[in-house]
């Protein structure tokens, strides 16, 4: 249809060249497709029944057809222009949490919390699974790093199980001996323990009792202590 609204029809004879091959290529084509790209008598179009919405881009405000009634842009370039134009805020912009989900920022627990929490964490630590799953996302500390190197270099027979690969008494040694010799090792540094376990002379002497209930001698190495010569001499008696 013109823009005046004014339609008109092809000939037959215009019809019968449109149709008509235009090469020896183009006949051959035809013949093996065989009509296979064309509606036939009986034959159902894919889309029959499938309903059809028109909409206006939000972007470029052309009128559009889909059978999807949440399309809302032409093409992926009218939505990328219209989002950078309008900058859009977020659906749960200012909406505060939950009070079950919120984070307490400067929270503190009181003492029974401390205690149920403490409670449920060691019932779970006595899972090996979770034991492993949970080191196994650990990365070694520097002083690790560093006493591995140097038994490494000097061919020591003690490997790192701080992974979770070995426990005892569902607690984790850093490494252990690997000849038959039930020898424990334990890489520190002071103020971690002095912080976070009630001091380090009191972390060392429970962790050596219970290693020794169970038969087994523990080393303790401190960051000062963690270098070749010092090593050798508590290792190979050197």
């Amino acid at each position: 249809m013109s823009s005046k609204g004014y339609s008109w029809k092809l000939s037959e004879e215009t019809k019968q060249k449109m149709r008509k091959p235009k090469s020896e290529s183009h006949k051959l084509a035809i013949k093996n497709s065989n009509n296979s790209g064309r509606i036939k008598k009986g034959m159902i179009p894919k889309n029959k029944g499938v309903r059809k919405y028109n909409y206006n881009c939000l972007y470029c405000n052309t009128i559009n057809y889909s059978s999807d009634n949440r399309n809302k842009f032409c093409n992926h370039s009218c939505s990328s222009k219209y989002y950078t134009n309008n900058k859009t805020i977020g659906w749960n912009k200012g909406q505060r949490p939950s009070i079950n989900t919120e984070f307490k920022k400067g929270h503190s627990f009181t003492d029974k919390e401390k205690k149920e929490i403490s409670k449920r964490t060691k019932k779970l630590w006595t899972n090996e699974e979770y034991r492993k799953k949970v080191l196994g996302k650990r990365p070694k500390s520097s002083l690790e790093i560093k006493f591995e190197s140097i038994i490494e270099k000097y061919n020591l027979p003690y490997s790192f199980v701080g992974n979770g690969e070995f426990s005892i008494a569902n607690k984790i040694p850093d490494f252990i001996n690997v000849n038959g010799d039930k020898i424990a090792i334990e890489v520190y540094c002071r103020k971690h323990k002095d912080i976070f376990r009630g001091g380090f002379i009191k972390w060392k002497q429970e962790r050596e009792d219970l290693f020794l209930k169970y038969g087994w001698k523990t080393l303790f190495f401190d960051a000062t202590e963690i270098n070749d010569k010092y090593i050798l001499e508590q290792l190979r008696g050197d």
